[in-house]
């Protein structure tokens, strides 16, 4: 019984954690112009599609799922993040962020409305996020382009335009 409750308390304890972080990041969102919101979803794009590729955080995991891949898959992108930190590469450690949070939001049904408030600040930047990637060098018709337009599914903000 003793080992159930702290369990439990471990458990509400992650859950305030991750909410927490999570208004954090929406209300910075918030206070970002479109433009400078383009520039997340770049650096998320750039973020997502490397991930993808290394293998870490494949499509199907985008979704709210019992595979428990899910939970690895939030220690890579944390541990990504951490290292972009660590590298100074805040572009990239905020791009990481997106991820980690709509992993969250995906396996924690209490943050997954944050989340979807998350997505609607960032559909703001889509549009700008093609020129960041433009002037980064990144062709238009490429996997990191094509990501800049895409909200996994189980966090559309949809659902919030009621």
């Amino acid at each position: 019984m003793l080992g159930s409750w702290i369990k439990r308390k471990v458990q509400l304890a992650g859950i305030k954690g991750a909410r927490e972080d999570l208004e954090r990041f929406v209300e910075s969102l918030r206070g970002q112009s479109d433009k400078e919101i383009g520039a997340v979803v770049a650096m998320a794009a750039v973020v997502r599609v490397a991930l993808r590729q290394s293998g870490l955080l494949p499509d199907e995991l985008l979704q709210v799922t019992e595979d428990p891949q899910q939970s690895m898959a939030q220690l890579a992108v944390a541990k990504a993040a951490r290292r972009y930190q660590g590298e100074k590469r805040y572009e990239e450690a905020n791009g990481a962020m997106v991820w980690l949070h709509s992993l969250r939001a995906l396996s924690t049904p209490e943050v997954r409305h944050l989340g979807r408030q998350m997505w609607r600040q960032l559909e703001r930047g889509q549009l700008h996020a093609l020129k960041v990637l433009q002037d980064m060098g990144i062709p238009s018709l490429s996997d990191v382009t094509a990501e800049c337009s895409r909200i996994p599914g189980d966090l559309d903000p949809i659902e919030l335009r009621d």
